[in-house]
């Protein structure tokens, strides 16, 4: 049975300012630039997902119900973040020396998280944080807290002669540094391997779907940063990863569905207190994520998947959940997904290893094989 979590997406705007009082102005500007210099930090509008684990409650078919979950973290997010000076007003940033960087705020807004719901079954597991376009970091349950940058676009050969774009994150793990914040000095870093990353794909344009262009920038990249991961999305909206062992290939696809939470030993008011707005019917345009393990990757391969994949959505586009492939059961997500993932999980030759499906750009619903 592959692992499901779910995961709640929330925006919060703060300022912030990197600055450490037993540094020389000198010394902090060097390490970390402009920011150190703004007098009540520099704006930020957060992303932030966080990811939940816990048991599906058979009378409901979910995890937890969402509203329920954005409620209770209201209190992390909007009291203690949004619209603040987290250097300032919000604690541990305002009370000690820890930097407000990507990672420590990743980290704490975990901490704070997991205290609201720490009588819960359901429990936060992952909070992954974007705080400016192409800037992230993600702390884990585990202890394990990553720093992802993404680099692009870069040109991509197509067929027939045609030019694309792909870009690429890159991704760094280790203990964020007590006296920067950063698992890596990120003034020198990022704008280094921007450089050779131009310098490696601007004049000599990569063919998409290319197993030669992964290992030859990861080679380029562990001479000297030892990244833990690659992830590249290419124009098309496929995906392929690397860290250094195994490739995963995704393929991202809209599509349309309909259904309703209602059960039917119950009255339409016992069912709305139970479901809330959920139990009218509804629809929404669905996007779902595939990937899986391939020990190569081409052009060809990627193409046959795509194929492989629309074909199956096909048996899914515009039905109405609860009274056709979900009939008898709670047409939830977390229900629809498991069932896409004996739909997508039958390749004769790929391992499906993780399948996404968001049901809106604020909720989004994983598998994964553990």
């Amino acid at each position: 049975m592959p692992y499901l979590t779910l995961s709640k997406r929330f925006e919060c705007s703060v300022a912030r300012r990197y600055f450490n009082p037993k540094w020389t102005l000198e010394q902090n500007s060097r390490v970390f630039g402009a920011e150190s210099t703004a007098e009540l930090g520099e704006g930020r509008n957060y992303i932030v997902y966080f990811a939940f684990e816990g048991p599906v409650d058979p009378a409901t078919g979910m995890i937890r119900e969402l509203s329920l979950i954005k409620e209770r973290l209201r209190e992390t997010l909007l009291t203690r973040y949004d619209h603040h000076y987290l250097n300032a007003d919000t604690v541990p940033f305002s009370q000690s020396e820890i930097q407000p960087t990507p990672e420590n705020v990743a980290i704490w807004m975990l901490a704070q998280a997991r205290e609201l719901f720490d009588h819960d079954a359901v429990k936060p597991v992952v909070c992954h944080l974007t705080d400016a376009p192409g800037s992230e970091a993600t702390a884990y349950v585990s202890g394990r807290v990553e720093r992802h940058r993404w680099f692009g676009p870069f040109p991509l050969l197509l067929a027939k002669d045609k030019i694309g774009f792909f870009q690429v994150r890159v991704t760094m793990d280790g203990a964020p540094d007590p006296e920067t914040g950063m698992i890596v000095p990120e003034a020198m870093v990022w704008p280094e391997i921007e450089m050779g990353l131009r310098e490696n794909f601007e004049t000599d344009f990569p063919m998409r779907g290319s197993q030669e262009t992964v290992l030859r920038l990861w080679s380029f990249l562990q001479k000297r940063w030892s990244p833990v991961r690659l992830k590249f999305t290419l124009s098309d909206s496929s995906v392929i990863e690397w860290d250094g062992d195994r490739f995963n290939m995704g393929i991202r696809e809209v599509f349309s569905a309909t259904h309703r939470l209602f059960d039917p030993a119950h009255s339409v008011y016992e069912n709305q207190l139970k479901f809330g707005k959920c139990h009218r019917y509804h629809g929404h345009q669905f996007m779902v994520e595939p990937t899986v393990e391939t020990v190569q990757i081409s052009e060809d391969i990627l193409r046959d998947f795509r194929e492989y994949v629309l074909t199956r959505l096909s048996s899914v586009q515009g039905r109405i959940l609860d009274q056709t492939i979900l009939k008898g059961t709670p047409a939830t997500c977390e229900a629809f997904n498991l069932y896409l993932w004996t739909l997508f999980g039958d390749h004769t030759h790929l391992k499906l290893r993780r399948l996404r499906l968001w049901e809106t750009t604020n909720n989004r619903f994983t598998l994964r094989t553990l």
